[in-house]
């Protein structure tokens, strides 16, 4: 199932530049103008450039694959009309084929953006109609062995046990809370239901979310 709607795909093609926001190692945002392509089939954003691989942006990503994406106009200054659509993901890196993708002279290094959360506004409709005001979704994601890794280790790194107290030993395993453990528990449970097929955050355990990137879990305090 696409992520976008027709009229999002419609707009996002019909616009030439966007803007990307990444986090540097040391935690600070930057944020700059990018070229795209729309890979309706996929449902991602296709992100190319001119010596992306020596960019800022890409060693961003690679340290930390959360991103957002915006593209953003005004249809009309009077009456005044702004529309624009919001797309935070995870962002998938390519170092190869980036070339043919965007065209001769282009880096062959680009990067993919699957969505997970989208906000647009204006874009069904006049930004001040019903149709058009501002909506946000989330977009279920697949949760696979991977994702079932991380929900753990997550835990794991946020439990009782992986904290040192001063002047004393760390707490045992046999301390964590249970509903942490439950809740691992559960998702190996609703794995083995599921079978071969992919499952979403959705049809997680209400103790997951899906988070700003793959699939991580909420701690209930």
């Amino acid at each position: 199932m696409n992520p976008f709607t027709e009229k999002e795909i419609e707009y996002l093609r019909g616009q030439p530049l966007g803007r990307l926001a990444t986090v540097g190692a040391d935690g600070s945002p930057h944020i700059v103008p990018v070229g795209f392509r729309v890979d309706a089939e996929a449902g991602t954003i296709q992100i190319g450039g001119h010596g992306l691989s020596t960019s800022k942006k890409w060693r961003d990503l690679h340290n930390n694959l959360r991103t957002a994406f915006a593209v953003d106009d005004l249809a009309s200054v009077d009456p005044w009309t702004p529309r624009g659509i919001e797309v935070r993901g995870r962002a998938e890196l390519h170092d190869q084929g980036g070339d043919q993708l965007f065209g001769q002279g282009w880096d062959s290094a680009w990067f993919s953006i699957a969505p997970q959360r989208i906000v647009s506004w204006g874009i069904e409709g006049h930004a001040f109609s019903s149709a058009g005001r501002r909506s946000a979704r989330s977009v279920p994601q697949p949760c696979g062995e991977d994702a079932r890794e991380e929900h753990a280790s997550l835990i794991a790194a946020r439990s009782p046990s992986s904290r040192g107290r001063p002047g004393r030993g760390p707490r045992s395993d046999a301390r964590v809370p249970r509903r942490r453990q439950r809740a691992v528990a559960a998702a190996d449970r609703g794995r083995a239901v599921s079978g071969p097929r992919p499952r979403t955050c959705s049809s997680l355990p209400s103790a997951y979310e899906c988070a700003s990137y793959a699939c991580a879990p909420l701690l209930r305090r």
